[in-house]
């Protein structure tokens, strides 16, 4: 999972200050399948991050999947995980990853290769959906 802030979209950015577009996409990627799951979001939160995921998951839980064989991977971003001095207090991300059953797993700092993946899929959006939403509003 990954969060792209899109203010640096050129084409997109004009959309998000005069238009009211989301700034943020929050994107899931799986890497077996090559699905990828996305939602707009005008906050980088980590409450909007928890409702992603929470609906991620209603959504594979519908689908038949056991969620217990499903790993969560994401960088150190404070949406996702504890961003408090307490230790013991999980994120919103991480409390519905719990209760879910589900993994997480969190990439080494600095380490960005570790998210590929989604990090490709983010690129993608930007040229094709994100370039076709500011055509289609001009």
């Amino acid at each position: 999972m990954d969060t792209k802030d899109c203010v640096d979209v050129p084409w997109y950015v004009e959309r998000i200050y005069n238009r009211g577009f989301p700034r943020y996409l929050y994107q899931a990627r799986d890497v077996r399948t090559d699905v990828l799951y996305s939602a707009f979001a005008y906050e980088n939160t980590s409450t909007n991050a928890m409702l992603f995921m929470r609906r991620l998951f209603t959504f594979l839980t519908d689908l038949g999947m056991d969620l217990g064989e499903v790993v969560v991977q994401t960088d150190n971003g404070t949406e996702y995980v504890r961003n408090s001095n307490d230790l013991t207090k999980q994120s919103a991300c991480e409390r519905v990853i719990a209760d879910a059953g589900a993994r997480l797993v969190r990439i080494p700092p600095r380490q960005c290769t570790y998210q590929s993946e989604v990090e490709r899929a983010n690129g993608i959006i930007e040229y094709e959906l994100l370039a076709r939403l500011s055509a289609d509003r001009k």
